[in-house]
């Protein structure tokens, strides 16, 4: 993975989903989140027009919603899939030839701390607009933008410790 490549999760709110926002901002890359419930078109047009790179799912979704696009998606290089089974012994085949164990990927990974370097304007997010007018867009952010939500927290918003504050 290189700086600025696009990292894409299909997944539920399950541990990996939030080690592989972490791991992939810690290596310079983009963040994109796609929502679970979206079916093959609108998967397929966010990952085309973010890019992707890398896509981390479970086999059932990989399964209903990117096989059928897959032949489309030709820069997706990987599927990491979360919830393989050790004893069916296949990853990757017919049915998934790019996919490889997020776990056994994660435990063959180096223990030296992976940080990569990056200014306040180097891309780290992207969401995807609603696309209910028209083609999605993607509205990418920085990693300075932190900063300017935490000072937005302070300031305009006066949260102080103690404090609860949702904003999806």
């Amino acid at each position: 993975l290189k700086r600025s490549e696009r990292v894409f999760t299909l997944l539920g709110r399950v541990p990996e989903l939030y080690v592989t926002v972490l791991g992939t901002l810690k290596a310079g890359a983009v963040y994109c989140p796609l929502f679970s419930a979206f079916g093959p078109e609108p998967i397929l047009s966010r990952m085309v027009i973010g890019d992707a790179r890398v896509l981390v799912t479970t086999r059932a979704l990989y399964t209903r919603k990117v096989a059928p696009i897959i032949d489309q998606l030709p820069q997706l290089q990987d599927v990491l899939l979360v919830d393989t089974d050790p004893n069916d012994g296949e990853v990757a085949g017919p049915y998934c030839p790019r996919c490889h164990d997020w776990h056994a990927l994660l435990e063959g990974a180096s223990a030296e701390p992976l940080m990569s370097e990056t200014r306040p304007d180097d891309p780290a997010l992207l969401f995807f607009t609603s696309g209910t007018t028209g083609k999605p867009k993607g509205a990418l952010h920085v990693h300075g933008g932190v900063v300017a939500q935490e000072t937005s927290a302070r300031y305009a918003l006066d949260l102080r410790p103690g404090d609860v504050y949702w904003c999806t």
